[in-house]
């Protein structure tokens, strides 16, 4: 799945879905390194990362620098 977020920035979305929405485990990777890679846990189409997940994406943007 392919789409843009509210800023205008398009990303890609690989993983498991459940009434239309992201739901299971699920990768989300944005075209602007800026944002973290938001790989782990979805529910209702929200990225609700376990604290391992949160840990292994922190440092996937540009410079270190994350934005969940």
């Amino acid at each position: 799945f392919s789409a843009l977020n509210d800023e205008g920035v398009r990303y890609s979305y690989t993983g498991e879905w459940s009434g239309g929405l992201f739901n299971g485990f699920g990768k989300r990777v944005f075209d602007d390194d800026s944002i973290m890679v938001q790989e782990g846990n979805y529910k209702d189409g929200e990225f609700t990362p376990t604290p391992a997940q949160l840990f292994s994406a922190l440092g996937t943007g540009e410079d270190g620098y994350a934005i969940i």
